[in-house]
């Protein structure tokens, strides 16, 4: 059974802005200080609530 749900596409997203480290270009990982992701995603959860 599947139970995912699905909320509608934010509107405007915005973009992260970061510059590549030449480990993440090595990598092919992209590395987000915890605190930056958490500011970008709840914003886009606060806007959902609203």
């Amino acid at each position: 059974m599947n139970t995912t749900t699905h909320s509608d596409p934010i509107q405007g997203p915005r973009k992260i802005r970061k510059t590549i480290t030449q480990f993440e270009q090595l990598t092919r990982l992209l590395v987000l200080p915890f605190a930056f992701a958490l500011a970008h995603v709840f914003s886009h959860w606060m806007k959902e609530m609203v």
